[in-house]
């Protein structure tokens, strides 16, 4: 462990590039992960990445209630995001977010109140819904094209 001048520190690593910087080779230029605080407004940064051996920085969040849980969301390198899957992929060269639920449950994008939603359920299809006393709208270069009320 060495915390350098600037109070970084590198586990596994000579020269922390981070306030706290994790490294399994003992250089900061194979591959590692980093977490460090910026900014103003403060942002929280977490970094992964590699540069040999085919690896690439991934970002994955684990839960669960052993030491090891399981994965329940990842960044990968391009930037896609998966949602209960760790294969998340792109649509042709644009990123994406896949969401991935087991048989039967739902999976649902919705507004902070809920009373918009657009959800999947296995057995039940897709459903795009408003619950509010507003119009459903669909719109293509930001002109509505098409009203549901």
């Amino acid at each position: 462990m060495r915390i350098d001048s600037s109070g970084n520190v590198g586990i596994g690593n000579t020269a922390p590039q981070y306030q706290l910087d994790l490294n399994t080779t003992g250089s900061n230029t194979l591959f590692g992960s980093g977490i460090s605080a910026s900014g103003s407004p403060l942002n929280l940064n977490l970094s992964s990445w590699g540069n040999s051996g085919g690896r690439s920085g991934i970002i994955t969040f684990t839960t669960g209630s052993t030491t090891n849980g399981s994965e329940r969301m990842r960044i990968d390198a391009s930037g896609n995001v998966g949602i209960g899957t760790s294969s998340p992929s792109a649509v042709g060269s644009r990123t994406t977010v896949n969401i991935s639920g087991s048989a039967g449950s739902a999976v649902r994008l919705s507004d902070d109140t809920g009373n918009a939603y657009l959800d999947y359920t296995d057995g039940s299809g897709v459903r795009l819904s408003v619950n509010a006393a507003e119009p459903l709208l669909l719109q293509t270069n930001s002109l509505e094209r098409m009203r549901i009320d």
